[in-house]
């Protein structure tokens, strides 16, 4: 019941008889039916291949004894193939011979956590990396990447300590109100905040928008914390 509360999926391997168990909540975290018997090689397959050797190799030293419990994060596809950040739990049962006969243990979905600023709870810059590149390989459409770099302003005076967060999240707020488009925006630094833009004519439109935000946040400049902020903009963009 405790485990069922708290979200988390429970797989348990037998490893001598080689039959491993997926519970419903785990095989949801991945999209699998709940009708489907399953091995080790279905997990597997839904790895990502740079997380899938290191994943591999954790399992492994828990299942030699070289690891005393197994606590790794990797990502996984989910039902709809996108990739979901995920910490795998487990410890292993040993015969008196000293070979691993169970390995069982949880998993949690972490993909929030994973993946958003926990100040502001905007995407965090490993979110927007991979968004990046999701967007890269996606060789039909065009897109930018607009960065806006504040300075930091803890120590203006009558700042309060999470200054910055607040105002990062005006900004972030400000930010989707210009765009006429979808874009969300992430937190990729302690006083940064990145765009991307997909499905732009141009170089040249990327480059208005920019300076339509800019616009917009030199407008609202003595709304916005801290008296002395000064902020700049850049825009890059690729064009296919």
């Amino acid at each position: 019941l405790a485990t069922h509360g708290s979200g988390d999926g429970i797989w348990d391997w037998d490893v001598t008889n080689k039959a491993v168990y997926f519970s419903t909540r785990w095989r949801a975290q991945l999209g699998i039916s709940a009708a489907r018997e399953l091995d080790m090689r279905d997990w597997f397959d839904r790895v990502h291949p740079s997380d899938l050797p290191p994943l591999r190799a954790a399992i492994d030293d828990l299942r030699s004894g070289r690891a005393k419990r197994l606590h790794h994060e990797y990502r996984a596809r989910d039902a709809e193939a996108r990739f979901r950040w995920l910490l795998v739990r487990g410890h292993a049962v040993f015969d008196d011979n000293g070979r691993a006969v169970r390995i069982a243990g949880s998993q949690t979905d972490i993909s929030d956590t994973k993946l958003h600023d926990q100040a502001t709870g905007l995407p965090n810059e490993l979110c927007f990396i991979e968004r990046c590149a999701a967007a890269v390989a996606d060789r039909s459409t065009s897109a930018a990447v607009l960065v806006l770099q504040f300075d930091s302003i803890e120590s203006t005076p009558g700042a309060d300590g999470n200054a910055t967060d607040k105002l990062i999240a005006m900004v972030s707020r400000r930010i989707v109100a210009v765009l006429s488009q979808a874009a969300e925006p992430a937190r990729i630094g302690h006083a940064e905040v990145a765009v991307l833009l997909q499905g732009l004519n141009s170089q040249a439109e990327a480059v208005a928008l920019a300076h339509g935000i800019y616009l917009q946040l030199s407008a609202a400049r003595a709304t916005l914390p801290g008296k002395s902020l000064g902020h700049s903009a850049a825009a890059s963009s690729t064009t296919r």
